[in-house]
């Protein structure tokens, strides 16, 4: 830039000498600190909802199913461990599988697992959950049979559960009935209302540009509720993941699942009602923090479904075919459509989180930021 051209912008920006002294009035540092605030939140987005955090970024915990065995296994039950093994990669199952001979040393934890089964019948097929708190809890135990080994990849309650998650649902409310009529019809009123409410007081929150997603899921709040009876046999898997074996309480029990399968602790007798079913919904549309994982309580459902597939076109569903002898299912879903479909009320016409939405915005507030300053800093006169 010549001289000349320099002269005429120092006269054009009011610049007398160059001996003007310069000031930064605290009105323009103001200006500055709360603009550079917004265009950092706007910049950075605003965090997911903890349900879709948990659907995205969280991979299910393992079970581990043991099959002990005295020698070689014959082809029809090494046919059988071939599809436990195989249920993984096939069905997306949260399942890690070993055999053990049990006439070859064994590791001394395997060995104390295997000397703590009674009245065995060889091959023995055993289930433990994920670790919690440093332990794994025994989940089921039999004889490796074909119905056996379908009650565990399968359920029909699972299998819905599964298809809501994947379908962008905040929440799968699991509702254990105890049997007693009274009692579960009240607690099927109280939480079906409950949820449609929350749905309609949630319906636009984190629902705009600048959300953190990494898919293409309607952003909208919806709770599903499952219900299922203790005497069922089809969920007996299920129900011994859910229900410690001392439990003898004979009241309903409310299961909150989100994420790829996590349960968060039930909701049952007096603190079954409206505030702490808002609590947990809440807690589940609220922002996905740092840390969250590790402090919000819970543990894993042992499902099936390819749950990286949300980030496909595709339908992320994979029907898993049950080799269990078939049964009429006591279960019922409430609150939600056929399974195989996604419900009307969950197409959007709120906008999608977009990057160059957030984008756009952050240029917007730099643009304006420049000119308030512009405005408002000013060279003292001399």
């Amino acid at each position: 830039m010549t001289i000349e051209g320099w002269k005429w912008h120092r006269e054009r920006l009011n610049i007398v000498s160059s001996n003007t002294p310069f000031t930064f009035p605290l009105r323009a540092l103001r200006v500055l600190i709360v603009v550079v605030a917004l265009l950092n939140a706007t910049l950075a987005g605003a965090a997911a909802p903890l349900h879709r955090c948990a659907l995205e970024d969280w991979p299910a915990e393992n079970y581990h199913a043991y099959v002990f065995h005295h020698g070689p296994l014959d082809p029809a039950d090494q046919e059988l461990v071939d599809v436990l093994a195989s249920a993984p990669p096939k069905l997306g199952v949260n399942l890690l599988v070993s055999t053990v001979d049990t006439l070859k040393e064994m590791d001394a934890a395997i060995e104390t697992l295997w000397n703590a089964q009674t009245n065995t019948e060889p091959p023995w097929l055993v289930v433990l959950s994920p670790p919690r708190d440093a332990t794994n809890a025994l989940i089921w135990s039999s004889a490796l049979r074909t119905p056996s080994v379908g009650a565990i990849l399968s359920s029909p309650a699972r299998n819905r559960i599964a298809e809501s998650l994947l379908e962008g649902d905040s929440a799968v409310w699991l509702l254990v009935e105890c049997g007693d009529t009274v009692r579960d019809e009240a607690a099927v009123d109280l939480l079906a209302g409950e949820l449609k409410r929350l749905e309609k007081e949630l319906r636009s929150a984190k629902a705009g540009p600048g959300n953190q997603l990494k898919s293409d899921l309607p952003l909208i709040p919806h709770f599903a509720l499952i219900r299922v009876t203790r005497s069922d046999v089809a969920e007996e898997f299920l129900l011994n993941t859910l229900i410690a074996a001392e439990d003898t309480m004979q009241r309903p029990l409310a299961f909150p699942i989100f994420g790829r399968g996590r349960v968060l602790p039930p909701l049952t007798g007096r603190h079954l009602n409206e505030e702490a079913i808002g609590r947990h919904c809440k807690l589940l549309m609220g922002d996905c923090t740092n840390g969250i994982r590790e402090t919000t309580q819970g543990s894993e459902l042992l499902l099936g479904a390819h749950w990286n597939s949300i980030f496909e076109k595709a339908s992320p569903v994979t029907p898993i075919p049950s080799t269990a002898a078939k049964a009429t299912p006591a279960s019922e879903t409430l609150n939600s459509s056929p399974t195989n479909a996604v419900p009307e009320t969950r197409s959007s016409s709120l906008p999608e989180p977009s990057s160059f939405g957030g984008f756009a915005a952050g240029l917007i507030l730099a643009a304006v930021v420049g000119f308030a300053l512009m405005k408002v800093w000013r060279p003292r006169q001399p």
